[in-house]
């Protein structure tokens, strides 16, 4: 009885003298069963901690003699912020909150975290929860060099999280989310003259419900917020070799994705929908591409491009940009390249499947309006365009084109597909430029099926026209019209203008079939032309 009487109260003053027990546990009261030496040994060594702030708090004592300390957890045990420590006594780095973890008692001295090359943003403290501001612990996270990434969560931002660190590779492997909190009128995430990076596998979300701008502007009750049409929620600013792979965005009210002034960059198997401004895009910069992605507008009226590639106007050095094989869904210009040269847009899908207006534009657009938004040297080819603005009255089709070419000197339209458009393809403003247009399909647009509007030998070539208004309208000097196809048409089949026959007389009409025209339909039409011009021709 006495000796069971001494058990329990030396049990108490145990209990007593360990008020951290339920925060630092000796790793070697479970492992009694252990007979191997050297195992023994190690744990002997070891301690198990609940969490980063019991690590600070370890005693002198216990800090001098254990080689390792386990941590469970950042805040609770298996949070995923916990790892193995091992102590550096002549440490005096600074506390980093994560990797580097400094004693209440010791100057000198620093714990430090067992890892590869890859830090999980929960080290640091970051929630995930979609409740708490994890803004400061990413960017703690992020200020480190090395791979970061993201367990499954909901990560609530407020402020632009900045990336300088190369050689980095930022994911996740669970679909994590990268979240503006209410208010925070922003960019998520910027990485900025950095090289060999990727970011892969982490979804963005705008939060645009609460977080908007006024229409058409980038501000706030007309307060100036610092944006631009160059801003996004993950932007690649003045980087080499960086490559954005497999991610989304959601509902974001300034671009998704932009590269900008960035030298081979790439998004690449990317998804963006429900935005309300410009999509992927490339600004400036060199041999930059936007490939297999897609992009779907929320609200077409205000999102102007869902890809885009621009440059600083008059900028003439080759760009080299590269958009291929996207799907464009819902935009005022599904694509539209400005300011760049030498790109190359193959390969898309672009279709509008909401009620448009005679405000919408075209499904590519190369150049704008003014001869310092030119895109010169560009080729777009293989691409299907469908549901340009297709019911707007005859003559409207200024802009409204499956493809529309604005000073795109040197650029070839080539093999693409354009359907159930209010115009097929067309230039507005290109002067004493050329182009060349061959190999098209166009079939059911309410208006011109191709359209060259000034400009000077420019070549039509071997496209095939079904159902159109018009063929082929042009108003070029010296143009060359040869061995198209057209089927259909309900006011002419070919017609050249310009208003003098010495300025329109060096133009090349041959080998072109007509056939189908409507009651009425002119098979050709001329101004001040010789009729000798069209010999060759069928019919």
């Amino acid at each position: 009885m006495q000796n069971k009487s001494m058990l329990i109260l030396l049990l108490l003053l145990f209990v007593n003298c360990h008020p951290e027990e339920e925060e630092i546990l000796d790793l070697n009261l479970f492992n009694k069963s252990e007979t191997d030496e050297t195992q023994r040994s190690e744990q002997a060594n070891r301690l198990r901690v609940k969490n980063i702030k019991a690590l600070r708090q370890l005693s002198l004592p216990d800090v001098k003699t254990r080689k390792e300390v386990t941590v469970l957890g950042f805040y609770e045990p298996g949070d995923g912020g916990g790892g193995v420590f091992t102590w550096n006594p002549i440490s005096t780095e600074e506390d980093n909150g994560g990797t580097i973890i400094s004693t209440v008692d010791l100057e000198t001295g620093r714990w430090k975290r067992i890892y590869n090359d890859t830090i999980n943003v929960k080290w640091f403290g970051a929630k995930g929860d979609g409740i708490t501001d994890d803004t400061i612990e990413i960017q703690n996270a992020l200020d480190i060099y090395g791979n970061i990434k993201f367990d499954y969560g909901i990560y609530i931002i407020s402020k632009t999280l900045i990336s300088i660190h190369s050689n980095r590779d930022i994911f996740s492997y669970d679909s994590a989310v990268l979240s503006l909190s209410d208010g925070a009128l922003c960019e998520i995430l910027i990485l900025k003259n950095c090289e060999n990076s990727t970011v892969r596998g982490l979804k963005f979300h705008g939060n645009s419900t609460k977080n908007r701008l006024d229409i058409g502007k980038f501000t706030v009750n007309d307060v100036d917020l610092g944006l631009s049409h160059s801003s996004a929620l993950l932007k690649i600013k003045s980087c080499k070799n960086v490559k954005v792979e497999n991610v989304q965005i959601e509902d974001s009210f300034i671009a998704p994705v932009v590269l900008e002034n960035s030298i081979n960059c790439k998004i690449l198997n990317s998804i963006s929908i429900n935005h309300k401004r410009e999509g992927f895009g490339i600004k400036g910069g060199q041999n930059c591409v936007i490939d297999n992605c897609h992009s779907e507008s929320a609200s077409p009226g205000l999102a102007w491009s869902l890809y885009f590639t621009s440059g600083i106007p008059g900028d003439k050095h080759k760009h080299n940009h590269v958009l291929s094989n996207n799907i464009a869904i819902n935009a005022q210009a599904a694509l539209m390249t400005i300011n760049t040269t030498y790109t190359r847009v193959t390969g898309n899908v672009i279709k509008k499947t909401t009620p448009n207006h005679i405000t919408s534009g075209p499904g590519i657009r190369l150049g704008h309006r003014q001869e310092y938004n030119s895109a010169e040297n560009c080729l777009v080819d293989n691409n299907i365009i469908s549901g340009i603005t297709p019911d707007i009255p005859f003559g409207n089709d200024s802009g409204n084109r499956g493809i529309s070419v604005d000073y795109g000197t040197g650029s070839v339209i080539s093999n693409n597909s354009i359907t159930d458009c209010n115009a097929g393809i067309g230039n507005t403003f290109s002067g004493d430029k050329t182009i060349y247009i061959i190999r098209n399909y166009i079939e059911n647009v309410s208006s011109y099926g191709i359209s060259v509007d000034y400009g000077q030998n420019s070549e039509i070539r071997e496209n095939v026209l079904r159902n159109c208004s018009v063929g082929i309208r042009s108003r070029q000097k010296a143009g060359k019209i040869i061995k198209n196809k057209i089927k259909g048409f309900s006011i002419y089949g070919i017609g050249v203008f310009w208003g003098a026959s010495e300025e329109i007389g060096g133009h090349e009409i041959r080998g072109n079939i007509l056939e189908n025209g409507m009651e009425g339909a002119d098979y050709y039409r001329i101004d001040a032309l010789s009729q000798q011009m069209f010999e060759g021709n069928v019919p």
